[in-house]
């Protein structure tokens, strides 16, 4: 990326928009607090795996009033050539790293669930139980959006 306005196969862009904030009671939305909302502070992280983040700042804390104000983030990712085959695995995995005082990491994307023998059982949507049969997401768990 010589001009760097172009990308080429090596090279994804991913934009961020994070929006919606709320208290949510019985899945019922609770508009009625949205302004007190406004100066909690949420941290918002990209971490990757396989592939590294080339322009955008990957770990913002700001208000959820500058949250809102914010527009897309933007990211240059990209994979380098590997060096034993002709293909690898960039995995992008947002979350949420802060709220308020507490820290952790709360996912932005499905995670991808393996039975026992390794196999694909599916995606685990933040809105259902986990599969029984469940050992836990694969090393490059990040699979597509968080289902609404």
């Amino acid at each position: 990326m010589e001009d760097g306005r172009s990308t080429k196969p090596p090279n994804i862009k991913f934009f961020v928009k994070l929006t919606d904030f709320g208290v949510w009671n019985g899945g019922v939305k609770r508009t009625e607090v949205d302004d007190d909302l406004n100066d909690v502070q949420n941290e918002f992280d990209l971490g990757t795996q396989g592939c590294q983040i080339q322009q955008g700042n990957p770990t913002q804390l700001k208000t959820i009033a500058s949250w809102r104000a914010t527009p897309y983030l933007q990211y240059l990712i990209n994979t380098p050539k590997p060096a034993n085959h002709d293909r690898e695995v960039c995995s992008i995995m947002p979350a949420l790293t802060q709220y308020k005082e507490n820290k952790g990491r709360l996912p932005l994307w499905d995670q991808e669930f393996l039975g026992d023998e390794g196999k694909r059982l599916g995606v685990v949507r933040w809105d259902r139980a986990l599969p029984a049969t469940a050992c836990g997401p694969p090393a490059s768990a990040a699979t597509g959006r968080r289902s609404e």
